[in-house]
């Protein structure tokens, strides 16, 4: 089973529209479901600022009910007005999301500032024992340290960290991690989305595969994207063997969001 752990809808339009692009997007990249998350963006890449969270999350689980391959991950800003611990937890309590993009709206270089504006919302994740990716990027990076601080302190939340668009880089991610924690140490992941095959087959030996999932951090709508999602996964198979690719390309993602082979959730 092949997931891609880490993907976005990006979508305001219809959701039978959209669920036809998702359904010919996984047919494209080949994988066999989507970990999705709806964030409308601007063209420079960064998330739309009028676009309301509910109203984001609310078009997510109506692509995914209509798309069996897609998962609904829902994607929360801790720090804007319109994201609330209270609502999320609402959410997640009575809807099928498989678990959160945590998306902050401003960085916190600070530590204790990072860990009082994340804490709430890993709160409610720990309480309901789901996973959550934690997304950073230029400008907005939050301290590893800081980050395998929380996986700590929420031992039952699985942590995946992306390194998609960090100004430190997916290998200096992977060496900061080693860093701070060891191989058996909090439950805190990292996907590969932005690594080169080079990068990733090393990680598999430095981290450990069973700590790497495959997420490519892609717009769902983008067919370019899905040639290359595909042309990543077959030079890992050649790559890598094939106890080391199956944990990488999806079982590490089907334990952690809770996945069957049927590619339902369980």
């Amino acid at each position: 089973m092949v997931i891609d752990a880490h993907a976005y809808l990006d979508s305001s339009a219809s959701a039978a529209s959209a669920a036809e692009a998702m359904h010919a997007y996984v047919q494209a990249c080949g994988v066999d479901a989507l970990l999705v998350a709806n964030r409308p963006t601007l063209a420079d890449g960064t998330a739309r600022p009028d676009w309301d969270e509910t109203e984001a999350n609310l078009t997510c689980l109506t692509v995914c009910r209509a798309c069996r391959n897609l998962f609904p991950l829902y994607w929360a800003r801790p720090g804007r007005f319109d994201s609330h611990a209270y609502a999320f937890a609402g959410a997640l309590s009575s809807e099928p999301f498989a678990g959160a993009i945590l998306d902050p709206a401003h960085g916190e270089a600070d530590p204790e500032q990072a860990v009082n504006l994340l804490s709430p919302y890993l709160g409610v994740l720990a309480s309901l024992r789901l996973p959550a990716v934690l997304r950073t990027s230029v400008g907005r990076e939050i301290p590893i340290e800081t980050v395998v601080t929380l996986a700590r302190r929420y031992p039952n939340v699985g942590l995946v960290v992306t390194a998609a668009g960090r100004g430190r880089g997916w290998t200096n991610t992977i060496d900061e991690i080693q860093r701070f924690m060891g191989r058996g140490d909090a439950r805190l992941s990292v996907d590969v989305a932005q690594a080169r095959p080079d990068d990733i087959v090393r990680a598999t030996g430095e981290l450990g595969a069973e700590r790497l999932l495959f997420g490519t951090a892609g717009t769902l709508l983008d067919m370019p994207h899905a040639a290359r999602c595909r042309e990543l996964l077959e030079d890992l198979r050649r790559r890598l063997s094939p106890q080391k690719f199956a944990l990488v390309a999806g079982g590490n993602a089907a334990q952690l969001f809770g996945l069957t082979e049927e590619g339902r959730r369980g």
